[in-house]
């Protein structure tokens, strides 16, 4: 399991902190998946959603 893919959008519409943290965090997952070490990616993405969905509260944010 892993996160939705990040919207296509322009550069200019890829702003918002909930969008940043989204390529950020796909970024990370794959980083850990190739590192060699144990990596437990249903907690990484537990830990994503839980964010994900504080960042949205706070900002009011929406993906897509």
């Amino acid at each position: 399991n892993h996160l939705p893919e990040t919207p296509k959008m322009a550069a200019d519409e890829m702003r918002g902190p909930l969008v940043e943290f989204l390529i950020y965090c796909n970024e990370e997952r794959e980083r850990c998946r190739n590192s060699g070490e144990e990596f437990d990616e249903a907690l990484f993405d537990e830990a994503v959603s839980l964010a994900e969905r504080k960042i949205r509260t706070l900002t009011g944010e929406e993906v897509g």
